[in-house]
């Protein structure tokens, strides 16, 4: 494979259509990868053919991977019945504005409809039933859970995600076949799942982590949280790593404080899980404090510190 060069910028813009362009590109060889973004972003058009008897659904986190797919979906004109975003009660304040602001912006602009599932304090009861509630097998059995697992797939994504977006989907349409779009960057592939009706239009667009990000920003669709996160979730959540745990206790006390006040509140209930990826808060506390003392930060350069599972993009 070759890498671009500025030679082939100037024989690509000799050529008129976009199917030309990329003839040239896989003539050439070239690593699609070192191809310029602004080109790649050229290059995508509407691709999607509707099938008869299909919904096409989109599940929208805020974060910046499936908030670029849809806006990229949408303008290309691809197709897109419905724009999920499933509610857990414990986003960021900044994630709720981030929402509405552009929820409007695209049932404006679009006309398309964007549902927020998990209303008002709905998430938060769940939560709180599944956190409560006892463990009915394995060796913490009989015991409160407490806080969800810090690795694998844990309740909290099970109960106010795919739960809530399944059971939604299906009372709406009985009868449809539902083509589920999921924002998954091109350079991500172990997250990708083969099934026939999840489709990743960001892995097919052969667009990376860091091109979607910098896409956003030009489009001023950047969301602020992204100014302190390298990714978006909620701010409970026990799989984040070291460094957004750090960002939460130091730039979001409110936050960070109702993280305290559950850990003491499920030690006093006996639950099997209080710690947060494998400490305690109070030894969280401890070596925040000294982080911050040395002008420092946690550099995520040990296992530990890696985000798992779940925590959004």
């Amino acid at each position: 494979m070759n890498n671009w060069t500025d030679d082939n910028l100037r024989e690509l813009n000799r050529l008129n259509g976009r199917k030309e362009k990329i003839r040239y590109i896989e003539l050439k060889q070239i690593d699609w990868a070192t191809v310029p973004r602004v080109i790649k972003i050229d290059l995508i058009k509407k691709s999607i053919k509707r099938e008869d008897n299909s919904i096409y659904v989109a599940s929208w986190s805020g974060g910046k991977d499936s908030t670029f797919m849809v806006d990229q979906l949408l303008r290309n004109g691809d197709p897109l019945d419905l724009i999920v975003f499933s509610n857990t009660g414990y986003e960021f304040k900044e994630m709720y504005k981030y929402i509405e602001t552009v929820k409007e912006f695209w049932e404006i602009r679009y006309g398309v409809e964007v549902v927020l599932l998990n209303a008002g304090e709905a998430g938060r009861k769940v939560w709180s039933k599944w956190a409560e509630g006892n463990f009915v097998r394995g060796q913490h059995v009989g015991k409160p859970r407490g806080f969800p697992f810090s690795i694998g797939m844990s309740w909290c994504t099970r109960e106010l995600k795919i739960n809530p977006f399944n059971k939604f989907i299906a009372d709406r349409y009985p009868e449809s076949i539902i083509k589920r779009y999921v924002g998954i960057a091109y350079d991500e592939q172990n997250r990708i799942t083969v099934e026939d009706n999840i489709l990743y239009p960001i892995n097919e667009w052969k667009l990376s982590e860091k091109e979607v990000e910098d896409t956003l920003v030009e489009r001023e669709m950047h969301n602020p949280l992204y100014n302190h996160f390298g990714r978006t979730g909620c701010y409970l959540c026990p799989k984040q790593n070291l460094k957004s745990l750090f960002k939460l206790w130091k730039y979001y006390p409110e936050e960070w404080k109702e993280l305290e006040d559950l850990v003491h509140y499920y030690r006093k209930q006996g639950a099997a899980i209080t710690q947060i990826r494998n400490h305690e808060i109070e030894e969280l506390v401890e070596k925040f404090e000294k982080y911050q003392e040395n002008d420092k930060e946690p550099e995520n350069n040990r296992e530990e510190d890696i985000e798992i599972g779940c925590f959004c993009k």
